[in-house]
């Protein structure tokens, strides 16, 4: 029976393979329609930091836009039972300014989902809190959870930064049968990894 279904996977995955042709980010392309769905942004939330939300809890998906970067600032961002604002990212490749780059993308959703005049009025505007998940999907050998800090790059090291911004960063690769933590606790995330691993093998086949 499973195998029954993983084929019908399967075909339908060379289908969307077909469909990305070209594409040399195809995996940012795939990552973000295949996840831009609120149960599975639930599910992804709940395998992050150990809630157990339930699929039906209300999802906002806000994703950033801009015609620079692929349609897109960020790849998938989104406000989460009315007190979160998650910031996702999906990369191939390292990147040590991931906390820079989540700061800027959170102040531009914060423009975005605030009324700019309330900005002067004298009491404090309640904000979502903002959660920063990067999942690292590239070649190199790196540690499956790591932590990014915003003041790593700052050039006067203070003992009590003023200003702090971390980002979880989870290493999705498959490395032969080890599958990483994270995907045996988030079945979507699993299920997009298994994708991109078989447009992968078409891929050194000379078949994309």
């Amino acid at each position: 029976m499973w195998q029954g279904k993983q084929q019908s996977a399967q075909t339908k995955n060379v289908r969307e393979l077909r469909k990305m042709k070209g594409n040399r980010k195809y995996k940012d392309s795939v990552f973000c329609d295949y996840m831009s769905d609120g149960p599975k942004l639930v599910e992804l939330y709940n395998a992050v930091y150990g809630t157990n939300y339930p699929s039906d809890t209300p999802v906002e998906i806000n994703t950033l836009d801009n015609v620079l970067y692929m349609d897109r600032v960020n790849d998938i961002s989104f406000t989460l039972d009315g007190k979160f604002v998650v910031l996702l990212e999906q990369q191939s490749t390292l990147n040590e300014n991931i906390p820079l780059r989540m700061g800027i993308y959170v102040m531009r959703l914060y423009e975005k989902l605030l009324h700019s005049n309330n900005l002067y009025r004298r009491r404090r505007i309640p904000l979502f809190t903002p959660q920063f998940i990067m999942l690292y999907n590239g070649g190199e050998e790196e540690p499956e959870h790591t932590v990014e800090y915003l003041s790593d790059a700052f050039v006067e090291k203070l003992e009590h930064p003023p200003m702090e911004l971390e980002v979880e960063v989870f290493n999705i690769s498959r490395n032969g049968a080890h599958v990483p933590e994270l995907l045996k606790r988030c079945k979507s995330l699993g299920d997009y990894s298994l994708l991109v691993e078989l447009i992968e093998g078409y891929r050194q086949q000379g078949k994309d």
